[in-house]
This record gives C-alpha cells, sequence and structure tokens, in this order.
C-alpha cells in the first residue's frame, strides 16, 4: 500500500462510521495529500473504464449522488465484481484529490445485496426505478439520509415481496425527502380544498388542480387514489393498500411528477409500465 493516514479527524459518536471526512493520506506517487472519506452508499449505475476499471455512480448517505473510481473491478480475479452490482449496500473507504471529479475505491464490505431479485421481472424493473429515480433527485456533494433512507427501504421492501406497492411507497418517500410532496389536500394551482373533480395536468408537471382551475385540461385524477397516496405519505401508511390499477396509476403520476422536476426521462418507468 505504502500509504500511512496522517492527522486524523474524530469520530462520530452516533455512528460507526468516520465522518465524512475521516483523515487525509499522502498519496505515494505525487506526495500530496488527498481527502479519505467514509460512507455509505447504495450502487445505481456502472460504466467500463479502460481495461480492467469500472466508474461506479452511487448515491451516498453524506455526499449525496458519488461517483467513485473501482480500479481493477473488471478484473477475472477481482474482488471488487461480486459487490459492485446495480441496488447494492455498500460500506465504502475512498479517497479524492482536491481537484478530482471521481473517487477512488480503497475498501469495500457488503451491507444488504439484492440480485436475488433477478429472478423476478417485475420485482427488477421495480429496483431499476428506484434506482434511476434516486439518481435523478440526488444531488452531487449533499448530504441526502432521507432520500439514502428511503431508497434501502424501499430495496428492502421489494427483497421481503412488496412488489410495486413497494415501489409506490418508495416514490411518495423520495418526493417528500426532495421537497416535492405536498399536502394532497386542495388544489395546487389555487390552495383551496377539492372542489368537484380533479385534474392532472402533465403540462404543470403533472401537479393537481380542481375542476374549476383546471377546467377541461389534463385528465381526471381518482380522489379516492389520492387520498390513499396521502394515507401512504402519514406514519400509518403501512395499512394502506391498493388494487393493481391503483398501483399502475400512482406510479405513472409519481414518475411523471419526478420527470417534470429533475427533467429526465425516467427509462426504467416506461419498461415497468410495458410489462
Amino acid at each position: 500500500m505504502g500509504e500511512k493516514p496522517v492527522a486524523p479527524f474524530g469520530l462520530r459518536a452516533a455512528s460507526p462510521f468516520c465522518g465524512p471526512r475521516a483523515c487525509r493520506i499522502l498519496s505515494r506517487s505525487t506526495g500530496v495529500a488527498v481527502a479519505l472519506f467514509r460512507d455509505q452508499v447504495v450502487v445505481l449505475t456502472l460504466y467500463p473504464y479502460r481495461d480492467r476499471d469500472r466508474v461506479v455512480h452511487t448515491l451516498a448517505r453524506d455526499h449525496g449522488r458519488l461517483g467513485l473510481l473501482a480500479r481493477g473491478a473488471r478484473s477475472p480475479r477481482g474482488v471488487l465484481a461480486p459487490r459492485l452490482m446495480v441496488g447494492n449496500w455498500l460500506e465504502v473507504t475512498y479517497h479524492r484529490g482536491p481537484h478530482a471529479s471521481l473517487g477512488t475505491l480503497r475498501e469495500v464490505s457488503l451491507v444488504a445485496d439484492h440480485q436475488g431479485l433477478q429472478g423476478d421481472l417485475d420485482a427488477f424493473a421495480c429496483l431499476e426505478v428506484m434506482v434511476e429515480v434516486a439518481d435523478h433527485l440526488g444531488h452531487e456533494g449533499s448530504s441526502e439520509p432521507a432520500l439514502f433512507d428511503a431508497l434501502c427501504a424501499g430495496l428492502a421492501a421489494l427483497e421481503g415481496g412488496a412488489g410495486r406497492r413497494g415501489l409506490v411507497v418508495f416514490l411518495v418517500a423520495a418526493l417528500a425527502a426532495s421537497g416535492l410532496w405536498g399536502a394532497g389536500d386542495r388544489c395546487e394551482h389555487c390552495g383551496r380544498p377539492w372542489a368537484g373533480e380533479i385534474r392532472e395536468l402533465a403540462g404543470e408537471g403533472h401537479a393537481l388542480w380542481c375542476e374549476p382551475c383546471g377546467g377541461e385540461r389534463g385528465r381526471p385524477f381518482p380522489l379516492g387514489l389520492l387520498l390513499a397516496l396521502v394515507r401512504i405519505a402519514s406514519p400509518e401508511g403501512e395499512r394502506v393498500v391498493l388494487t393493481r390499477e391503483q398501483e399502475v396509476r400512482a406510479i405513472q403520476w409519481l414518475t411523471g411528477r419526478i420527470e417534470a422536476q429533475s427533467r429526465r426521462r425516467l427509462k426504467s418507468a416506461a419498461f415497468l409500465n410495458g410489462l
């Protein structure tokens, strides 16, 4: 290894991990001090890099969207490949120079592996939607504990057989973590309680307007489904049961809101809707 840590920082009392910046190390090749970090991450996407390496895009609890370079991850004898799979929850240690866009992985340990979902096409498609939503809503360099916890809980729910209902719960939690989930009890245009039919306006970011505001624009949105989603967003949400038709309609609406806010298309959602 040839590198010795210097100037260590203190540990956080509430966590078994070091703080966002654990210490600094001296690079053997350049002699420049680089920051050494520890964090928990969920793997979002993987890209090949050079002959034996991979670029790993993740959602980190303390650092939001985080890009990491995994050296040797494509090597047949490498130990990283089985751990660096989409949806895996990892504890990582990495270093990054002051002007580097990517961190370099040093240590990886597996917390939760969701690759068993690959045998269930519908569940794995839900996993793909979850990680793509996290990639759309996460912000680079900012702490994302609420979004990270929602993602980990959603993936665990899929492992438990929650299916599309688990995806609906995650989408509501992800919107709430990003400040994009309203109260649901009033028109998003005029702020008055619901009067008449509810209209979903795709051209307004899939906002829900009351009939006097929306008129004939958009398409109707079921009041019963909206009330169910409001309950899901509340502490007693675990007791809400959705029909298959309600799950499909809710996923279409929630992913539409996310696409409108992020201005990026959710390719995995289109695939899921086609199943």
